[in-house]
């Protein structure tokens, strides 16, 4: 039996990620580390390097315009305010490469109402990851049109999908499209040097438990 992307069983939501590939240097953000991402890269690169940064002060080692992918699991709805989501949307825009790819998978909670839920992430070989996701803050709004429109100065969002309240966004980096320009016209001039400053493809965390290239220096910011 073939599962769409997102589906129920029982009182069970399923995240089917068999088939997610995650390529060249990736970034993963979140508060908690629920080892998904990393399971599923590791199984894709087996030579590739992982890199785990936590603290306040270490936001400064995350290098701009690095990463082929970003992924916000479960990471924009721990966030309050809508400026904070804001700021940390901007920013994974700025660590994406021009072409970068960036991912969110989150729940569509908006204001005045509550989510409690259990979620299972299926990856390969049959494992499943399990998550528990409680919020009961009816001032909070973590809803997918409201991430929606954050997303539309930085992003263009192509593909989207959602069930039973949890969503998932895949997103290119709009600065690629202003960027690539400059690019062309440089590679015309005979000015361009290509040049890769990774010698290896790379994984980073960011979470407060198991961090990542997004430590817990972004999410002080947001004053969490």
């Amino acid at each position: 039996m073939k599962f769409e992307h997102l589906y129920k069983v029982g009182k069970d939501i399923y995240i089917d990620m068999q088939n997610e590939v995650f390529t060249g240097n990736v970034l993963d953000v979140g508060l908690n580390n629920y080892g998904i991402i990393y399971n599923l890269y590791k199984l894709q690169n087996e030579n590739a390097t992982v890199e785990y940064i936590q603290g306040k002060d270490e936001k400064q080692y995350i290098e701009n315009n690095s990463y082929d992918n970003c992924v916000l699991l479960f990471a924009l709805s721990n966030l309050w305010l809508k400026s904070g989501k804001k700021h940390l949307i901007e920013d994974m825009s700025k660590f994406l490469k021009n072409d970068g790819i960036l991912h969110i998978w989150d729940i569509d909670k908006s204001f005045s109402s509550l989510f409690r839920g259990k979620i299972k992430a299926l990856l390969p070989d049959n494992i499943i990851k399990e998550i528990n996701i409680t919020d009961l803050n009816i001032l909070k709004d973590c809803s997918k049109e409201n991430t929606i429109k954050l997303l539309e100065q930085y992003f263009e969002i192509i593909d989207l999908k959602d069930y039973d309240k949890v969503y998932y966004i895949k997103a290119r980096n709009r600065m690629c499209f202003a960027d690539s320009q400059k690019t062309l016209q440089n590679e015309m001039k005979g000015s361009v040097k290509h040049e890769n400053s990774f010698s290896s493809n790379k994984f980073k965390v960011r979470s407060q438990q198991f961090s990542s290239k997004i430590s817990e220096s972004l999410h002080k910011r947001f004053k969490l």
